[in-house]
């Protein structure tokens, strides 16, 4: 969104993927969509794919309370 402010031809959501998975983080967590597709779009273009995970605040959730996979029944 705010790509115009950098002098390069890099991108900040790559610069901020790369941030993330210099940590050694397995998870990135936001509650920004917009952020959840510019992190999952750098993810891939970075090839950080195997090694970390973007996830919307709510699927982390879901993860730690074991729901995942769970449907509620009528």
């Amino acid at each position: 969104m705010w790509q115009d402010e950098l002098d390069s031809d890099v991108k900040m959501s790559d610069i901020r993927i790369r941030e993330a998975a210099a940590t050694g983080a397995e998870i990135v967590v936001t509650a920004c969509p917009l952020c959840l597709i510019m992190l999952e779009d750098a993810r891939k273009t970075t090839g950080l794919e195997e090694s970390l995970q973007v996830l919307d605040l709510n699927e982390l959730v879901v993860l730690g309370l074991g729901l995942q996979g769970t449907q509620k029944s009528e």
